[in-house]
């Protein structure tokens, strides 16, 4: 068996057992479905209660935000945000984790490279960003008749084939970070209110100040975001919105070249140390 092949045969690995605990423990991805479905309701009934019902406040929004539907605006925000949640949690704290329960040491003693160690539950990642995006569309056209049709959907599904990888590189970027922090559950909660802050979930960037609409439009979930937004219902096409979504391409080679270089760092700590666990 080549090198190849057995990189690729410990990532099978690793993506199975990541698929058999999702099927063992399904809490988490069954609460992502109810919060996708929950969570914007409230957003939405304070706009809706807000603008009065009338068409100058929903124009004001349009010309804010690019659309008047602000349902799918506030679904589609809220969707993102769950999947930088769930990357976080997820791929963000896994080092971590293996170095809490003591098998940090084995992982690294096994013959896998650091890639395989750091990104091999990628493809497992994938069933919790489409119970995410599967509920916020069913909530959307079912409870609010939004029209969604089978176009809109493929539109999703390639711009999310083109951020999934820059999301998962950036999880993987949190995730080689945090093993030097004492309180990694606190600076997941900063990283996912500096998301919800700057990259326009609930609000258009519009309405942000200067410097922090700048901050907010460089950050990778904002162009996805935007993407999103802008191919439902028809608003945009696709082609209009690829080379944006290129550039997402190009951010993830880059995190994840940052996530191999801050494992490295820390894994050459450890050896000077004597010490890859936390006890």
């Amino acid at each position: 068996m080549n090198r190849v092949e057995g990189e690729l045969r410990a990532i099978a690995a690793t993506t199975r057992k990541e698929l058999r605990l999702m099927r063992r423990y399904p809490a988490e991805i069954v609460a992502l479905a109810l919060w996708m479905l929950l969570l914007p309701l409230a957003y939405i009934a304070q706009a809706t209660a807000f603008s009065g019902g009338g068409p100058e406040s929903v124009a004001a929004f349009e010309r804010r935000a690019g659309t008047g539907d602000y349902v799918a605006f506030l679904y589609l925000g809220w969707s993102v945000y769950l999947w930088i949640t769930a990357v976080l949690w997820g791929p963000g704290l896994a080092l971590r984790q293996e170095r809490q329960r003591g098998s940090f040491e084995t992982m690294f003693a096994s013959p896998a490279s650091r890639f395989t160690l750091l990104f091999g539950a990628v493809p497992a990642q994938a069933v919790p960003v489409l119970v995410v995006f599967v509920s916020a569309a069913a909530s959307m056209r079912l409870l609010f008749g939004v029209p969604l049709d089978g176009a809109d959907l493929a539109r999703w599904l390639a711009v999310l084939a083109f951020a999934f990888p820059v999301l998962m590189a950036l999880g993987a970027v949190f995730a080689t970070a945090s093993l030097s922090l004492q309180d990694a559950s606190g600076a997941l909660q900063i990283t996912r209110g500096a998301f919800t802050l700057l990259c326009g979930v609930t609000y258009p960037l519009a309405v942000l100040p200067d410097p922090l609409r700048a901050v907010g439009e460089a950050l990778p979930p904002t162009r996805v975001l935007d993407a999103l937004r802008a191919v439902t219902s028809g608003h945009e096409g696709l082609t209009a919105r690829l080379p944006g979504l290129a550039v997402l391409l190009g951010e993830a080679v880059v995190a994840g070249a940052l996530a191999m270089g801050l494992l490295w760092v820390s894994v050459r700590h450890a050896r000077r140390t004597g010490k890859l666990g936390l006890f």
